[in-house]
C-alpha cells in the first residue's frame, strides 16, 4: 500500500469518516465542515505564530464536495487526496533533520533535534 493512503474501512463495522486536509484527523460526514472552518482558524492562527521562515502555504481542500457521493471508491478517492494535501503541504519541515511536523509539534521537536544531534542529517 501507498504510504500516502488511508486505508478503506471495514464495511459494515465503522461509519465511514473523512479526512480533515487541514490536520489529517478523521471526522464523521456531519460534522467534517464545522470542524474544517475551526480547524483552519487554528491553523492561521499557528503560522502567524511561527517564524516567516517556517509558514507553508494554506492548504487547499482536494476536490469540492457538494454532498459526499455514495459511492465508496469515490470517498476512498477524496481521503487519499485530502491526506496527501495534509502530509504535503500542511505540515512544516524541520531545518535540521528535514522531517515534517505540525506546526505546534515542530516547536517541541526543535528543542530536542540541535544540529549536530542524533537527528541532524548532514552529520
Amino acid at each position: 500500500m501507498n504510504p500516502l493512503t488511508v486505508a478503506p474501512k471495514a464495511d459494515g463495522k465503522n461509519p465511514f469518516t473523512i479526512i480533515c486536509y487541514i490536520c489529517g484527523r478523521e471526522y464523521g460526514s456531519k460534522s467534517i465542515d464545522i470542524h474544517e472552518k475551526n480547524c483552519m482558524e487554528k491553523w492561521e492562527k499557528q503560522q502567524r505564530e511561527l517564524p516567516k521562515n517556517l509558514r507553508t502555504a494554506r492548504p487547499q481542500k482536494p476536490v469540492p464536495l457538494p454532498g459526499l457521493p455514495d459511492k465508496s471508491q469515490d470517498k476512498q478517492a477524496y481521503n487519499d487526496a485530502a491526506f496527501n494535501e495534509y502530509a504535503n503541504n500542511s505540515r512544516v519541515e524541520c531545518e535540521v533533520c528535514h522531517r515534517k511536523f505540525a506546526p505546534d509539534s515542530l516547536v517541541k521537536h526543535a528543542r530536542a533535534c540541535k544540529p549536530g544531534g542524533l537527528f541532524d542529517k548532514k552529520k
